[in-house]
């Protein structure tokens, strides 16, 4: 204040602003759904701006005719994965969606509930290829276990490999990276991945934020920034994806906690 200079001059050079990775309808852990009547994929989310995806939450709200939302407010939905991207699909709009397999990982196998089923390392990485390949996925996050740096690298070759909008699928690492500079190392190394999430209250230090980062930046890692659950109305991740130059930032357009950090991006895009 001082300087009289906005937070993301100070804590960076980037000046670009990031689309929205928009959590629209939820399944897994996030999920209010009981009986395992819901998805097993945790978060599938909508690519865009901030008019884009609100319009494309208000769609799927009537499809869908969710009146209940979690905490991060996603709908609710009964749907199994697979009908929830189909769904999503019929749509002209980038989407992806957060997995967190190691919510339903177990003894080696990957134990789905709707519908029952269970799928082993390569069955699991299979499946997700073919729904990348099948519908057009532009982000896919924790695909696999998260100890599994090996089963992000076959995933992410495979993917490479597609013909058209899956080619450019980013395989984003969250649980298994956790914004933590060895690990991020790791599965550069192994080149489990070609997105990173970053949460700062994840790793607990800017300092090591910007390690990680500026790693990624070298290695043509993209950056997304994430909030979490049991947000505030506090909106600092958006200067913060701005400043370290994040191809996107992952926040809902429903709820004050997380259009405080949209409604701050458009501010900022105003001045820039």
């Amino acid at each position: 204040k001082s300087l009289k200079k906005e937070l993301y001059e100070v804590l960076g050079k980037g000046r670009r602003i990031p689309k929205l990775l928009s959590n629209t309808i939820g399944g897994g852990a996030h999920s209010h759904v009981k009986n395992n009547k819901k998805p097993d994929f945790q978060e599938f989310l909508i690519i865009g701006n901030k008019k884009q995806n609100i319009q494309a939450y208000k769609e799927l709200k009537k499809i869908l005719k969710s009146e209940t939302r979690n905490d991060e407010g996603a709908m609710n939905t009964t749907l199994c994965n697979k009908h929830t991207i189909e769904l999503i699909s019929y749509g002209d709009i980038e989407f992806g969606t957060d997995i967190a397999a190691s919510s339903f990982y177990s003894k080696g196998k990957y134990n789905y509930k709707n519908p029952k089923r269970s799928l082993t390392k390569q069955q699991q990485i299979n499946f997700i290829f073919e729904l990348i390949k099948d519908y057009g996925l532009s982000y896919v996050e924790d695909p696999l276990n998260e100890e599994d740096f090996s089963g992000f690298a076959m995933l992410l070759k495979k993917a490479k490999k597609i013909k058209g909008a899956g080619s450019k699928c980013l395989i984003v690492g969250d649980d298994l990276t956790t914004t933590n500079l060895k690990r991020v190392q790791k599965a550069i190394k192994l080149k489990s991945i070609n997105g990173l999430i970053v949460k700062p209250n994840q790793i607990g230090s800017l300092i090591e934020v910007k390690k990680v980062c500026e790693l990624c930046k070298n290695k043509g890692i993209k950056i997304i920034v994430s909030h979490r659950s049991g947000e505030t109305n506090d909106s600092f991740i958006a200067d913060l994806a701005i400043a370290i130059g994040a191809v996107m930032i992952k926040t809902s357009v429903i709820g004050k906690e997380r259009l405080a950090k949209v409604n701050r991006l458009e501010k900022i895009g105003k001045k820039i």
